[in-house]
């Protein structure tokens, strides 16, 4: 076999270990539920609603970066944006500043 074939090959099996790591997204609605009282002093029931519109409105990866956001781990905030579209993005800043409001008073 050539060389190049080798490369490619070293590569390829490189780049399967950099594939978009998995969310787990439950672990990330407990940490926006348990920051929520904290950080925005809501109820207990209005931070379960928080929680349960992450889980509703935003896929894993919106998740995992929100509540990245919420801990600030700047680590994790880098590496998860590194697998986020604009649309995942843009969906994770407005669940920011909307789903508070939403949730407050309950």
């Amino acid at each position: 076999m050539t060389r190049g074939f080798w490369k490619v090959t070293a590569i390829l099996i490189g780049c399967v270990g950099i594939a978009l790591p998995a969310y787990a997204a439950q672990e990330h609605l407990d940490t926006l539920e348990r920051e929520c009282g904290t950080q925005l002093g809501l109820t207990a029931s209005g931070c379960k609603c928080v929680a349960d519109t992450a889980a509703s409105e935003l896929n894993e990866i919106q998740q995992a970066f929100v509540a990245a956001q919420v801990t600030r781990n700047m680590s994790e905030i880098a590496r998860i944006q590194g697998g986020m579209t604009q649309n995942d993005m843009m969906a994770a800043g407005t669940f920011m500043t909307a789903a508070p409001s939403r949730c407050a008073g309950r």
